[in-house]
């Protein structure tokens, strides 16, 4: 079972979506450019795919 209806699970996209962009987060965070991305996105028609975040051992987060 899903946590939110109609949200796909992050393994399901890891799963079939094989390759991955991590991308590291600054400390003030993404703002604008996260809009960027998600317009870059859209305007092609594709859908944008959330995998899991992580933080490695100096406490830098990465998006993927």
């Amino acid at each position: 079972m899903t946590r939110y209806k109609s949200r796909t699970s992050f393994k399901t996209i890891e799963r079939d979506f094989p390759h991955h962009v991590d991308i590291l987060v600054p400390d003030g965070g993404l703002g604008k450019r996260l809009d960027d991305m998600y317009a870059w996105h859209h305007a092609r028609g594709i859908q944008a795919m959330h995998g899991r975040g992580r933080r490695d051992e100096s406490g830098r987060d990465y998006v993927r």
